[in-house]
């Protein structure tokens, strides 16, 4: 009798097939979660980093230096020094 239960207690091909196909589809939908929760993650780092820029960049994009009264009279100061004594370089001084 005690070889009897022995012999029902070990699987079959069938149930090991069977479990292994369980399994894989397990794992592929564990795959396909991680995927999915690593693109959130990615948008989610992305949507914080466009809303730390608000939005834009100046990459590329050529500004004029912005000065005080006192740095913009100093300049026109030597401008006119420049072009009073005919340089080149105090036509494109600003």
């Amino acid at each position: 009798m005690d070889e009897e239960i022995k012999e029902e207690s070990k699987p079959t091909e069938d149930t090991r097939t069977g479990i292994q196909s369980a399994t894989n589809d397990k794992i592929e939908r564990l795959n396909a979660d991680t995927e999915r929760i690593n693109e959130a993650l990615s948008e989610n780092e992305n949507a914080k980093a466009r809303e730390k820029l608000g939005g834009e960049t100046e990459a590329g994009v050529e500004t004029k230096p912005e000065f005080t009264d006192e740095e913009i009279a100093s300049r026109k100061r030597i401008r006119q020094v420049g072009e009073a004594s005919g340089s080149a370089w105090a036509k494109d001084y600003e």
